[in-house]
């Protein structure tokens, strides 16, 4: 029985991904799972169509083994091949991966994906020649067109061909975009042959182009080290921290050069560039948006490279955003506890914890970093942000309080910290400090819209400052005319001020940009009230029910749409 698969398998970068066979039927059989088990069905249909409905749930491993069935009955059907070798390969699954490749490769010699893992497995034996001849065969299209050459790069660096790995890499210079990752693979496979003078040249390129990249400061500060250029590593560091103070995970480099120790290469061996080079594309991808064949090349990456914390930890945002939260709460917790990037992976556990409803479990955790780290404010920053998320604003204020204390000095990045600070002082009616918070932010960070609609609004609804108020609302909009919110606080601004034509005029604009907030159509039906429009101020009001308001705006909104508004105040 051959099963057809009518969704095309390619995209514009990929020759195949997963987004590319997604469902678009619904399955006629439900799976039923228990644990890891493969739900049982009838036949091979019935697997096939349960395994799309796993997919769409992005249950892929239970997806993978529901098509294995169906493959049985139907080995050389080439689409299903290769939706089920994305499928294994996605989930980490490289050696069962493989030898779904192996039947692809004799299906669909041509195929433009089977060499990948079948390079994978020969790499892993040390088979350096066999793993090129397999990448040598796959067609120069698609992301193959960029990968490709990276990888047979260090294949021929580890086969002692550095002349003919740099060839391979010449390959890349004609591709716009590609320059910072060409210069940065030149450079590791001139260090490694031990060309310190060209690879000198190459790692320059990259402090001048990409020198706030977290990746290039690692690896061209690891060189520096090694090379005994103590004085260009710590500008390199300092540099970058001038405008990432809060991050640590520089720490392991900053001990290693304080110690005077010469560190251990980075990316020491060809394996380990081929991880690099799966990483560094895994990364690109991910920035389009082909987050399935970016999952491939992380689960080879970590695979070939084992204590990769970077990659985890892009692994684990590509998990998140497939809604796999659970997984990804998995891999953080897998990045070493030793590692410096195992700080970050924890407060990123607690937002995925908190995102899962496990809101306790997150909150212990930040707790528990805001005593072990006190001369940290982020994890207590991370506490503020979800408690201000579920609207426990005074205990939010408290925690923003603890961050805003670890300070040493607050500098302009440091004004969303005060921003989020001051919405909860605010909200948790304590005016005074939430004022000074606005302001002070606006202080460092003069003109961000965010704060100036906050802190304007704010105003207008106390009705003081009324002309600073006009006038940050007017700028705010200038810089922001598509948030719906900031023109919503302009329009509410001249209404309070009697000019209800102009109200009218901003307030239309804003449910055109945010069409379902109850606030904004609130007071657009208040504005349409006062010009005279009283069916369509119902009709807003009752708009404004139906989007959930605020608690204590529910009943004033049932007696306008049973009474009206009265005379405006002061007429």
């Amino acid at each position: 029985m051959r099963i057809r698969i009518g969704v095309p398998l390619v995209t514009a970068m990929v020759a195949l991904t997963l987004a590319g066979c997604a469902p678009t039927l619904q399955a006629q059989e439900q799976a039923k799972t228990q644990g890891d088990s493969t739900p049982m069905t009838a036949s091979p249909l019935g697997h096939y169509l349960a395994a799309r409905q796993a997919q769409t749930e992005r249950q892929n491993s239970v997806a993978a083994d529901l098509l294995g069935v169906t493959l049985a009955q139907d080995p050389d059907n080439p689409d299903l091949l290769n939706v089920s070798y994305l499928l294994l390969a996605s989930e980490g699954r490289l050696e069962e991966a493989a030898k779904v490749a192996e039947h692809i490769d004799k299906v669909e010699p041509n195929s433009p994906t089977a060499g990948i893992v079948l390079a994978w497995r020969d790499i892993k034996k040390g088979d350096l020649k066999s793993a090129d001849a397999h990448l040598a065969k796959l067609p120069d299209d698609g992301v193959n067109k960029i990968i490709v050459p990276m990888l047979r790069a260090w294949l021929a660096q580890g086969q002692g061909q550095t002349d003919q790995a740099l060839a391979q890499l010449d390959r890349l210079n004609a591709m716009n975009g590609l320059e910072p990752v060409v210069d940065l693979h030149r450079a590791l496979i001139q260090d490694q042959a031990g060309r310190a003078e060209a690879a000198s040249a190459d790692y320059g390129k990259l402090v001048d182009a990409e020198a706030g990249t977290l990746r290039v400061v690692q690896l061209v500060g690891n060189f520096y080290q090694r090379q005994g250029r103590k004085d260009d590593a710590k500008a390199l560091y300092d540099k970058f921290l001038e405008n990432n103070t809060e991050t640590n995970v520089l720490e392991p480099d900053l001990a290693t050069l304080s110690a005077g120790q010469k560190p251990a290469p980075v990316v020491a061996n060809a394996t380990d560039g081929v991880a690099e080079s799966f990483f560094n594309i895994a990364s690109l991808l991910a920035r389009e948006q082909i987050f399935d064949t970016a999952m491939v090349f992380e689960r080879i990456a970590i695979d070939l490279k084992p204590e990769f914390p970077i990659a985890q930890t892009l692994l684990a945002e590509l998990l998140t955003n497939q809604n796999r939260t659970e997984d990804a709460i998995a891999v953080y917790r897998a990045i070493p506890a030793g590692s410096s990037f195992s700080w970050q992976a924890r407060i990123d556990e607690a937002r995925a914890l908190d995102e899962l409803g496990r809101t306790d479990e997150a909150l212990k955790l930040l707790d528990g970093m805001i005593a072990e780290r006190t001369d940290r404010y982020d994890a207590a920053a991370a506490k503020g942000n979800i408690l201000r998320s579920h609207e426990q604003f005074a205990d939010a204020a408290k925690a923003y309080d603890t961050a805003v204390s670890r300070v040493p000095e607050l500098k302009r990045r440091h004004w969303s910290l005060l921003y989020f600070r001051g919405i909860t002082e605010e909200r948790s009616r304590q005016w005074p400090l939430a004022e000074a918070d606005f302001k002070k932010a606006l202080e460092l960070e003069p003109e961000q819209p965010y704060v100036m609609n906050y802190l304007a609004y704010s105003w207008v609804e106390q009705r003081s400052h009324l002309d600073e108020a006009f006038a940050m609302l007017k700028r705010a909009v200038e810089l922001k005319p598509d948030d719906g919110f900031i023109v919503d606080s302009l329009g509410w601004a001249y209404y309070q001020q009697g000019q209800y034509d102009k109200a009218v005029e901003y307030l239309e604009r804003a449910v055109e940009l945010e069409p379902v907030d109850s606030t904004i159509n609130d007071h657009l039906g208040d504005a349409y009230w006062r010009v005279g429009r009283k069916t369509e101020a119902r009709y807003q009001w009752q708009r404004s029910l139906q989007f959930g308001p605020e608690p204590d705006h529910l009943a004033p909104l049932q007696a306008k749409l049973k009474d009206g508004l009265g005379a405006p105040s002061g007429s």
